[in-house]
């Protein structure tokens, strides 16, 4: 069994730039994870309509002698691709990279500004971290696949 990696932070400020550059990190992967599902559900189902569309031309044309089982094959396959689109769409994986996204951004910034807070300044510090918590309630949080992407890639 691999033994994970114990971190100390001597000061709360190092603790809080860790916090945020995990927490950033890890909501990019989210991001980019839930980004590449909307694109595969998007081309998954370009894909089934084009052939659709051809199952139901070959039902159509003088060539085709099944007796109807075509056109039948090609409705339920348009009514299951049909259920399947509201499906996916009803994830909203695009809206909910974007809204991730946004919030990453929005890390960053927090990021930015903690650098330039001098590390006795608890006052800024505590106001950062204040900002940093208001931020994790306004998205969704970021699965644990996402942060074990983050680990496995070895940049913590």
């Amino acid at each position: 069994m691999e033994k994970q990696q114990q971190y100390e932070f001597s000061t709360p400020k190092q603790l809080l730039d860790n916090k945020l550059w995990v927490t950033r990190k890890s909501r990019i992967n989210a991001s980019e994870r839930l980004l590449k599902a909307a694109s595969f559900i998007d081309f998954i189902n370009v894909y089934y309509s084009i052939f659709l569309i051809i199952l139901s031309l070959i039902s159509i044309s003088p060539f085709c002698k099944d007796n109807g089982l075509t056109s039948y094959v090609g409705l339920a396959g348009s009514i299951a691709l049909t259920i399947s689109i509201i499906y996916a769409t009803s994830l909203r994986y695009r809206e909910r990279s974007a809204a991730l996204k946004q919030n990453y951004i929005a890390l960053q910034v927090l990021l930015d500004r903690l650098k330039f807070i001098p590390e006795e300044n608890e006052e800024s510090i505590n106001s950062v971290q204040s900002e940093y918590t208001e931020l994790l309630s306004t998205v969704e949080n970021h699965t644990h696949i996402d942060y074990l992407n983050l680990l496995r890639t070895g940049k913590v």
